[in-house]
């Protein structure tokens, strides 16, 4: 087989799948594929390569990954943030066929019409989305027996126990697509009826799930998330995602929003210790078995709780969360918890002797005391190595009496780049030979690093961050010429509604607030739902991004009691994204407020009401906050300390805190931004309802009231460059309307109008 461009097979065979011209997604398969190809000729290579919304990074890696796998006979595998993502790339009908409107659908049309080999695609999800009978029976069988359920979860629960008895190791969502849910009944979770380690192997359930396990291996592109890339990577081998008896190399390993992977990394490495579901277990453990070694745990549980408990600085704060870190206890404190946390894991150890079943107590007692013995090591290395960046701290949430003890990871770029040892033979060092090694990683995304002025990205700075090799990587020509970054030059409109500079601040002030706690501002949350009501009377679906279910909570409330109250769908931590989507797709005026749906959110493929591809379909994006991550939370504080130590003074160690929180924001904003835009002739309005981000200059004339808000300018940034600037000096930034104090907008000609006049 001659070698294929991938641009020239993708203008080839792309209309055929209804792709219309893209010159730049040629430009970003052609660079994938060089930097596949290196990495092949070398043995092990690691390309950066950041594609803004609009470019077709998707189908873009799929075929330059896929033309690898055709010609080579060779496995690919990409792994995404979430679940959700997932299915964007992949989608399976009812039937078990690819649906045709899927990325992936295209990809391996494209492919084959070009090489004539039919690829195979597969999903590897974890085992929390597969349904355990067992577990989903005995849990509808409490909402029954629960007093004062409502006739419609009673139906709904009895209906759900009928489809648990027919579909054993059935995908979870299924049950909610087919009945039309957002969440199961009685306000069940996934992990409350999946299939788990202790799930009876002898059973259909957990037969099914072994299949869906087998079936992926075997795939040419599998498509997987980063928690289940770093679960395999942790474990040492990668053969939880390939087939021992597949000769086959893995050559391309894609991180797609590879500026997430760093959370899946500490996420993966984090060792969680909550004392309150250990206690709740072992009192369900006694309920049906009694015993010596129950009562035991429960003993030596009960007096761990007992001395954190009595640890606690600030009792009476019921509402704050507290953190104490371990190597800032007393050495004769740290001597005490240390031991009671060894005779608390002594007194579990022969509970998880106890012959695996599905007795869902005492598999969370395994799960917890394993948790527990990883703490303890931890607690071993932190305190024998002062550089360590692994960090051990008690927490007490408001719950007051039940606290947690957690381990943090800080830099996980020294954990990422063990990672990438386990998939590459790289770093110099000799390694057994494996052929499911990867050769070539490809970490991309649409913000890989923090804009700047001139709208590059220094991938050689950002290789540090993402434990990426130095000079010895295939792939380190690439990565230092700086042409990794794509973007369309003329792609989509849109018209900008910034925020009145007088709009009230997001959160009441200390001195507002109730004894000082960070709460929204009724005022603000009033303020924004004007903006999402003006977005939803122009018509057209409106997508309304917040910072935390909190905010959507509030932001939902205030929606449906305002006067023309309209009935918003709301994101909640329970409800099932996939659900919330389809109801969003089933109304063409639809408003889904969702903390969740910054990036990687793409309705445009979907399946209209009417029988079409909905294309441009939402025509508002409201962004209600600037997307700061909390900087005081457990992490931060962990971070704050750990700097600390290394000599950074405090006003050093908040500025290197704030940067990094500043561009977790900025590439956040970018991304919620590109939601708008899927298309080459999309249009969309982007409201903006937080006083902190900046505005035009003519937005900013207009009178202010009142204290303002500091407006963070180099937030801009995360605009792209062509909506932004302009020679004329007219582009859609400087021509943007303002949101006014009473919900009318105003538009430039009239801001105009008031300047000149003032």
């Amino acid at each position: 087989m001659s070698k294929l461009i991938a641009s020239e097979v993708i203008v080839a065979h792309g209309r055929a799948v209804g792709l219309r011209r893209n010159a730049v997604q040629g430009e970003y398969a052609d660079y994938v594929q060089r930097g596949i190809a290196a990495a092949r000729k070398e043995g092990y290579g690691q390309l950066l390569v950041e594609a803004e919304t609009g470019t077709g990074k998707t189908l873009g890696y799929l075929v330059a990954a896929g033309l690898d796998c055709a010609r080579n006979n060779s496995r690919a595998i990409v792994a995404t943030h979430t679940v959700a993502l997932q299915r964007q790339i992949l989608r399976f009908e009812q039937s078990g066929r690819i649906c045709p409107e899927c990325d992936m659908s295209r990809a391996l049309t494209i492919i084959k019409s070009a090489t004539g080999k039919q690829l195979t695609a597969g999903l590897r999800l974890g085992m929390r989305n597969f349904l355990d009978t067992d577990r989903a029976l005995r849990a509808a069988e409490r909402v029954l027996g629960a007093r004062g359920v409502k006739r419609e979860v009673r139906a709904q629960a009895e209906s759900f126990a009928d489809w648990a008895r027919l579909n054993p190791g059935a995908q979870i969502q299924s049950f909610l697509e087919e009945e039309g849910l957002a969440a199961l009944p009685g306000g069940l979770l996934f992990e409350d009826v999946c299939v788990t380690g202790a799930s009876r192997k002898s059973e259909v359930s957990y037969l099914k799930y072994l299949e869906h396990v087998a079936a992926s291996k075997r795939a040419d592109i599998l498509v997987t998330n980063h928690a289940m890339l770093m679960t395999n990577s942790v474990r040492g081998r990668n053969r939880l995602l390939h087939a021992e008896d597949d000769d086959r190399e893995v050559c391309a390993l894609i991180i797609d929003e590879c500026d997430r992977f760093e959370q899946a990394a500490r996420s993966a490495t984090s060792d969680l210790v909550p004392i309150l579901p250990i206690a709740q277990a072992l009192a369900d453990l006694a309920g049906s078995h009694a015993g010596k070694k129950i009562e035991n745990a429960q003993a030596a549980v009960e007096k761990l709780r007992a001395m954190l408990s009595d640890l606690r600085e600030h009792e009476d704060d019921e509402r704050e969360e507290e953190v104490q870190f371990w190597d800032e206890l007393e050495p004769p404190v740290r001597l005490r918890v240390l031991k009671q946390l060894t005779a608390a894991y002594e007194a579990l150890v022969p509970l998880t002797d106890v012959k695996k079943s599905a007795d869902e107590a005492l598999e969370s007692i395994q799960s917890y005391t394993e948790a527990l013995g990883n703490v303890i090591g931890r607690i071993g290395k932190t305190s024998a190595d002062t550089s360590s960046d692994g960090v051990v701290a008690l927490r007490w949430s408001p719950t007051r009496h039940y606290p947690s003890i957690r381990t943090f990871r800080l830099r996980p770029a020294r954990l990422l780049k063990r990672m990438w040892d386990v998939w590459v033979s790289g770093d110099g060092e000799e390694q057994e030979e494996d052929p499911c090694r990867a050769k070539a990683l490809v970490l991309t995304s649409a913000t890989v690093g923090m804009p700047s002025e001139n709208g590059r990205v220094n991938f050689t700075e950002m290789a540090t961050v993402y434990g990426v090799y130095g000079e010895r990587n295939a792939c380190h020509a690439l990565n230092a010429s700086g042409e990794g970054q794509f973007a369309p030059p003329r792609f989509g409109a849109v018209e900008f509604v910034f925020s009145h500079p007088s709009a009230p601040p997001v959160y009441l002030s200390e001195e507002e607030a109730d004894e000082g706690h960070r709460e929204l501002n009724p005022q603000w949350v009033q303020y924004t739902v004007k903006g999402i009501l003006a977005a939803h009377a122009r018509g057209g679906r409106t997508l309304v991004l917040t910072n935390s279910y909190r905010a959507t909570e509030a932001i939902c409330d205030a929606l449906r009691k305002a006067k023309g109250a309209i009935k918003p769908i709301e994101k909640t931590a329970s409800t099932n994204q996939e659900m919330c989507i389809r109801a969003f797709v089933s109304d063409p005026n639809g408003v889904f407020v969702s903390p969740g749906a910054w990036e990687g959110f793409d309705i445009s493929q979907r399946i209209g009401p009417d029988g079409k591809k909905l294309g441009n379909a939402i025509k508002h994006v409201v962004v209600t906050q600037v997307p700061f991550a909390a900087p005081d939370g457990p992490f931060g504080k962990a971070l704050d300390r750990h700097l600390r130590r290394r000599g950074y003074s405090e006003s050093q160690a908040r500025g290197l805190q704030f940067n990094q929180l500043f561009a977790e924001a900025v590439r956040k904003f970018k991304q919620g931004f590109g939601r708008g835009i899927r298309g080459a002739q999309d249009s969309f309005t982007f409201w903006i309802t937080d006083p902190r981000f900046p505005r035009s200059e003519l937005a900013g004339m207009l009178r202010t009231s009142g204290n303002t808000q500091r407006v963070e300018t180099k937030l801009r940034l995360a605009i792209p460059k062509r909506f932004r600037v302009s020679v004329d000096g007219d582009s859609p930034w400087d021509c943007g309307s303002v949101l006014m104090l009473d919900g009318t907008v105003l538009d430039a000609d009239t801001l105009a109008e008031k300047a000149d006049a003032a």
